[in-house]
């Protein structure tokens, strides 16, 4: 009578830890189904694999709830690749959209922005010497004139840079001034203004390709994982 009541109490405790052991499986199942599914970006995979590999060391556990959820995972990881990829096509198409609001002029302007430019233009050719005679005051007087030109006065110097003659006589931050004089003041301030934005997408871009390396060296490693548990299965 002892005995049997003995073995009845050993019967009833393995049920309780069984009962408690499939409990605790059953929970931290649910925390790794909850966790992959709700993955946002790469920050959440090392929290969610550690907590996946804990379940995998569980007593009792069954090989084939793993592959389940290193399936599960996996099929994840792709789905955050494919809305990455959406992302920076997204955001360039931002960026291209920026680019391609321009500021433009008439025929007209154009037209006397090039008669003025040109009218300058002789007068700066009328006071320079050809075939490198006094190079040095030629250079002097290029220097000066690219301190700060005016639009028309930037534009008939680069066409005075564009002569052969004249070319060597330029520095190349004279170049450099002359250019960005020579350009429409509604097209700078236009430029300005689209800088911050152009910069700030280009930020969005730069995280979104990290984002995505990051992605692909993790679906290496998810693969690897599905791999180990489909031959130890």
């Amino acid at each position: 009578m002892y005995f049997d009541s003995d073995n009845r109490r050993n019967n009833n405790k393995t049920m309780a830890e069984l009962e408690r052991q499939q409990e605790r499986l059953v929970r931290i199942y649910n925390s790794v189904f909850h966790a992959i599914s709700d993955m946002k970006s790469s920050k959440d995979y090392l929290s969610t694999r550690n907590l996946l590999n804990v379940f995998s060391s569980e007593e009792g556990v069954n090989t084939f709830d793993i592959y389940k959820l290193r399936k599960m995972l996996d099929s994840k990881v792709v789905e955050l690749l494919e809305e990455n990829e959406k992302q920076m096509q997204n955001i360039q198409k931002d960026i291209d959209n920026i680019k391609s609001i321009k500021v433009e002029e008439s025929t007209e302007q154009l037209k006397e922005l090039d008669l003025r430019s040109n009218n300058i233009l002789y007068k700066y050719m009328s006071l320079l010497h050809m075939n490198g005679i006094q190079e040095n005051s030629d250079r002097r007087r290029i220097g000066c004139w690219a301190k700060a030109p005016t639009r028309e006065e930037a534009v008939a110097l680069q066409k005075l840079c564009a002569l052969p003659q004249y070319s060597g006589l330029f520095t190349e931050k004279q170049r450099a001034v002359i250019v960005e004089n020579a350009k429409n003041p509604d097209v700078v301030k236009h430029e300005q203004a689209m800088k911050p934005l152009i910069e700030q997408k280009q930020r969005e871009l730069s995280k979104s390709y990290m984002e995505g390396f990051n992605l692909r060296n993790i679906q290496k490693k998810v693969s690897n994982d599905l791999k180990d548990t489909i031959k130890e299965g």
